[in-house]
């Protein structure tokens, strides 16, 4: 017996950083487009009623896809530099 634990002893993939973060970055701007479009609506709607969720709804939409666009677009740009 040596005492180490049998894991250490097995060799693991090695972890792709990049590809990581890449997937936390997608994940956080969902979660941002998330909730300024559902979460902001609903809460304009509890606050002000439902005529003005409506109201609002097109224009976070739009806040949304402009946001999604920049993503899109610097993520573009970071691969053409490469």
């Amino acid at each position: 017996m040596t005492g180490q634990d049998p894991q250490h002893n097995q060799e693991r993939p090695p972890t792709d950083l990049r590809a990581y973060r890449r997937q936390s970055e997608r994940r956080t701007v969902l979660l941002i487009l998330f909730v300024l479009v559902v979460v902001g609506d609903v809460l304009i709607g509890i606050v002000f009623g439902a005529g003005m969720m409506l109201t609002a709804l097109p224009w976070l939409a739009l806040f949304g896809i402009g946001i999604g666009a920049l993503y899109l677009l610097l993520g573009s740009l970071d691969r053409w530099s490469r």
